[in-house]
C-alpha cells in the first residue's frame, strides 16, 4: 500500500483560491525590502552571488573554477559521440538553452546566460529559500531553455481542487459541462486542471492575489534548501532571514539608534559652568549664541548646557561610561549570529571580528583556514543545492547518462595533478587506468604499474 502519513494539514483554508499559500513569519514583501535595509544582509547576498557565479563557465575553458558535464561511470571511456554531446550540453548550460533563440519568445525578450542566472537563482534561494526557473520544452518534451523567475510570485498549486479522477468526474460536475454557467474570464489554471492526472497543475504564479499562470511539475523549477516534514508549512522552505527576525529586528534597531544618536542627539557629552557673577545675563546669552552656532551639529544634536554659578569657569563631564563600548559589542554579536546562520565567515564580508574559536592547522595562516572552513560551511552546499536542482530537472530529461557538476573549489594545479599522476603509477595504478582518466584512449601493453 502507499503512504498512510499526513504529510499537509487537511483542512488548511489557504488553499481555497487554487494554490497553497506559504505560512511565513514574514511576508514576501517584507523578505524583498531586509536586504535594502540592512547592509549586513546585502553583503552576504552580494558576496554569495559573486562566489556562485564565479563557475558560471566551463571548467576546460577556465582551468581555475567551472562546471563540467560527466559521465556517471567513471571508468567508462567516453566515445566520440559522447564527447560531442558532452560539449553541446556545455554550451546549453552557457547558454541557459540552445543556441538559437526562440521564434516564440516576446521580441523584446532577452535569454539570461548562465552566470546572469546563478546570481538571479542564489539571490531568490538566499532570500525567499525558493528559487524558481521556467523550463521551456521542445515538441518531445526536452528542455529548450530555461528562465529565471521570480521566486515571490511563485505558489504550490492546490492538489485537492478541480483534479480529474476518471471520466465520471464531469458527470458528477454538470456546471464544469457548460462553460456558459461558469460565467469567469480565462483562467490558466482552469485551461490546466481538466488535463489528465500526469499533467495536473504543480505550481502557480499569482500577481497582485491573482492567479495569471499554471505549470507542470516538468514547466517549472522549485527548488528549496531548508525543507521541513511540518504538516503546515505545505511544501514551502525555511528562509535564512525568517530564522532570524529578532535578530535582525535587533540590529536594524541599533543602526537606528545609533544613527540618531548622531543626528539628533540630546544625551550633552558635558556642561559648562561659569562661576560666579562677573557676566552678566546679556553676556551669558551672546555667549551661548555663539557657542551654539560654533559647536552645535544638525537637527540641535550635542547642544551643550550652559551654566553660571561660583566664581572660575569649569566643565563637567558626562560622558565617561562603557555605553560604546557596549554598543560595539552588542552589533558584534548580531553580526556573529547573522553570519552563523549563513553560514558565512565574518571576514568574508570584511568583518574582521575577535572573540570567535577558531582552530588553525599548523602552516595555515588564521585568514586562510576561516575562509576554509566558511567555503566548507556555506559555498560547497549552496554549490551542491543548485547543481541538483539542474541535474533533476534539465541534464537528466536530456540525457540521464551524464551529470552536471561545479568543479575547481578545492582542485589541483595542473602540475599538482601531473605529479599525482605520477605517483600513482608508480604505486597502484596502471598505465592505461590512468590514460583512461584522463580520457586517452589505452595503449598497447600498457595495463601494467611501472614500478
Amino acid at each position: 500500500h502507499g503512504i498512510n502519513s499526513l504529510l499537509q494539514d487537511p483542512y488548511s483554508l489557504q488553499q481555497a483560491m487554487g494554490f497553497k499559500d506559504r505560512h511565513y513569519s514574514i511576508s514576501y514583501n517584507i523578505l524583498k525590502t531586509i536586504p535594502t535595509r540592512l547592509s549586513i544582509i546585502s553583503a552576504i547576498l552580494q558576496t554569495r552571488c559573486n562566489q556562485v557565479a564565479s563557475f558560471s563557465a566551463p571548467y576546460r575553458l577556465t582551468k581555475s573554477l567551472g562546471y563540467e558535464i560527466k559521465h556517471k561511470n567513471p571508468n567508462r571511456l567516453t566515445t566520440k559521440g559522447e564527447r560531442e554531446m558532452i560539449l553541446s550540453m556545455e554550451q546549453f548550460i552557457f547558454n541557459c538553452g540552445h543556441n538559437t533563440p526562440n521564434p516564440k519568445d516576446p521580441e523584446n525578450f532577452k535569454r539570461d546566460d548562465f552566470d546572469t542566472f546563478l546570481r538571479k537563482f542564489v539571490r531568490d534561494s538566499l532570500t525567499f529559500d525558493s528559487a524558481c526557473a521556467e523550463i521551456v520544452p521542445t515538441h518531445k518534451g526536452t528542455p529548450y531553455e530555461f528562465v529565471c523567475v521570480d521566486a515571490s510570485t511563485i505558489r504550490i498549486a492546490a492538489n485537492s481542487v478541480g483534479l480529474v479522477p476518471d471520466e465520471t468526474w464531469y458527470d458528477r460536475n454538470p456546471v464544469v459541462n457548460n462553460p456558459a454557467l461558469l460565467n469567469v474570464p480565462f483562467n490558466p489554471y482552469t485551461s490546466l486542471k481538466y488535463r489528465a492526472m500526469d499533467q495536473r497543475p504543480a505550481y502557480v504564479q499569482v500577481v497582485n492575489g491573482q492567479i495569471c499562470q499554471a505549470y507542470t511539475k516538468d514547466e517549472l523549477i522549485f527548488g528549496v534548501r531548508n525543507p521541513r516534514s511540518d504538516v503546515l508549512i505545505q511544501g514551502y522552505g525555511f528562509s535564512e532571514l525568517e530564522q532570524l527576525v529578532t535578530i535582525i529586528t535587533s540590529h536594524l534597531n541599533a543602526e537606528e539608534y545609533n544613527k540618531r544618536f548622531f543626528l539628533s542627539g540630546s544625551a550633552p557629552k558635558g556642561i559648562l559652568n561659569f562661576k560666579g557673577d562677573t557676566m552678566s545675563p546679556e553676556q551669558l546669552e551672546v555667549f551661548k549664541r555663539q557657542w551654539k552656532s560654533n559647536i552645535e551639529g544638525v537637527h540641535n544634536s550635542w547642544s551643550t548646557p550652559i551654566l553660571q554659578s561660583e566664581q572660575g569657569l569649569e566643565w563637567i563631564d558626562m560622558h565617561r561610561s562603557n555605553q560604546d563600548m557596549e554598543y560595539s559589542k552588542w552589533v558584534e554579536y548580531l553580526i556573529k549570529i547573522i553570519t552563523g546562520v549563513y553560514s558565512i565567515d565574518p571576514a568574508e564580508i570584511n568583518f574582521d571580528l575577535s572573540g570567535g574559536v577558531s582552530q588553525t592547522p599548523l602552516f595555515e595562516s588564521s585568514s586562510e583556514w576561516k575562509l576554509k572552513a566558511s567555503r566548507d560551511k556555506g559555498l560547497k552546499p549552496l554549490l551542491k543545492f543548485v547543481a541538483k536542482t539542474i541535474n533533476d530537472n534539465i541534464i537528466a530529461r536530456m540525457d540521464d547518462a551524464f551529470y552536471f557538476d561545479f568543479v575547481g573549489l578545492d582542485e589541483l594545479t595542473e602540475q599538482e595533478k601531473h605529479e599525482l599522476s605520477t605517483e600513482q603509477l608508480s604505486s597502484y595504478l596502471t598505465l592505461n587506468e590512468v590514460r583512461r582518466s584522463k580520457d586517452l584512449p589505452d595503449i598497447e601493453d600498457g595495463d601494467v604499474v611501472l614500478n
